[in-house]
């Protein structure tokens, strides 16, 4: 029998059913048990705050392609935890990095969540070190990022390979310094790729690993920053950068070098980037797209690498406080995904013509 991978199934479609008509009947949020995992559902229209940007009349005109069908949040029973990172892994699972909080005066520690598409819990393990960045490289190789090292992890949870993340920074004391700055990684089949902060005046510095962490080189220096983070992904060849503060993506070689950049602000211009601090988060659908996302509008947007508008995919609700959003997308499925850290947790973005359109109203 022959299976169509870009749509959903009838038990997918009675899942989303059963998802979706409990969030229009809980007032704020709810839990279900399902398979052994706590799945948190949020209501489509909770409220959220002002998004602190006015979409102009022809922007919320405009058809997106894409609907936020649920959220995940990553919950771990008898400890509070934060969410920190996010990344699409192998079978199109989504890993979640998370810090648990110390208890009476203990140290922070990691915990990887590993969620299915649909949200059901499939995995969860500690690690060492609180995982800020994490990424996969072509070869399913898991990198996190820390204010204190870089490493290469198993998907155990084991480390296979570490890098102290005291030489990203010129002296111990602006190491302390930036500390208030997140990290940020990417790989490639050749390279690691790590941005750190280098004080407070907003400026990263990146760097190229080898893929075991045992050569480093710096290779962009003194990018500046609106918020205290500067994704960076790969497309497998180039390094790309969500330079927010300019309101433009940047590409650069694997050297360094600038090879060109585009975008401009526009607040309700699909075309362009909203707000005085975006485009916040990135990711590479291949060697000539990327996927930007925004913060204040949660505009998902796709853009070909010389500039060139491709389609605004999908508008998530996000608080009016968040600064920080992680996006990807899952090519075999067609759905994408967004981050807020701000609630911890992970928009899950189906095609709108996929999602009941009762359940919708």
């Amino acid at each position: 029998m022959n299976v169509n991978c870009f749509s959903l199934s009838s038990i997918q479609k009675s899942c989303l059913r059963y998802r979706l008509a409990v969030k229009r009947l809980v007032a704020l949020k709810c839990s279900v048990v399902a398979m052994g995992s706590r799945l948190s559902l949020r209501l489509f229209l909770n409220c959220i705050g002002l998004v602190g940007v006015i979409c102009s009349a022809s922007l919320m005109a405009e058809e997106l392609t894409h609907k936020e069908a649920y959220t995940i949040e990553p919950q771990l029973a008898g400890k509070k935890i934060q969410l920190e990172s996010f990344s699409l892994g192998p079978r199109g699972y989504l890993w979640m990095g998370c810090r648990v909080v110390g208890e009476k005066g203990a140290s922070d520690s990691g915990q990887m969540m590993v969620y299915d598409p649909t949200g059901l819990l499939f995995d969860s393990f500690p690690i060492p070190i609180v995982p800020m960045a994490i990424n996969f490289s072509p070869k399913s190789w898991l990198y996190v990022a820390s204010s204190e090292m870089v490493a290469r992890v198993a998907l155990s949870g084991r480390i296979e390979a570490e890098l102290s993340a005291e030489r990203f920074y010129e002296s111990k004391s602006l190491a302390k310094l930036a500390q208030s700055g997140r990290p940020s990684i990417a790989a490639n089949e050749d390279a690691v790729f790590v941005a750190y902060p280098q004080s407070s005046d907003g400026k990263y510095r990146v760097f190229r690993l080898s893929p075991d962490l045992s050569i480093e080189a710096e290779i962009i220096s003194d990018i500046e920053v609106c918020v205290p983070q500067l994704d960076l992904q790969t497309d497998g060849k180039n390094l790309l950068i969500a330079e927010a503060a300019q309101g433009k993506v940047s590409v650069f070689d694997s050297s360094g070098k600038r090879i060109k950049s585009f975008g401009k602000r526009s607040t309700g211009n699909p075309n362009g980037f909203g707000g005085d601090c975006n485009p916040l988060a990135i990711r590479a659908l291949s060697d000539i797209q990327v996927l930007t996302g925004e913060i204040g509008s949660g505009a998902l947007k796709k853009f070909n690498h010389d500039g060139t508008f491709v389609s605004h995919l999908a508008n998530v609700k996000l608080p009016a406080d968040c600064r920080r959003i992680a996006v990807a997308y899952d090519d075999e499925r067609n759905w994408y995904y967004m981050m807020n850290a701000s609630n911890g947790s992970v928009s899950v973005l189906l095609p709108a013509d996929e999602i009941p359109e009762d359940l919708l109203k």
